[in-house]
């Protein structure tokens, strides 16, 4: 699960940085596994909704 809400993530790089970096890390995750990843994993575990 991706979270960007973590304060200190941003003393080393920008948020747009550390994604990009995330984005590289799940490359060679298929589009299920990147979408569970990024976002379906909360949405299913904290009962969000789209």
């Amino acid at each position: 699960m991706f979270g960007s809400d973590w304060p200190v993530c941003t003393v080393a790089a920008s948020y747009s940085r550390w994604f990009e970096a995330v984005n590289t890390l799940l490359a060679g995750l298929s589009v299920e596994e990147r979408d569970a990843i990024l976002g379906a994993n909360a949405e299913r575990v904290y009962g969000l909704k789209k």
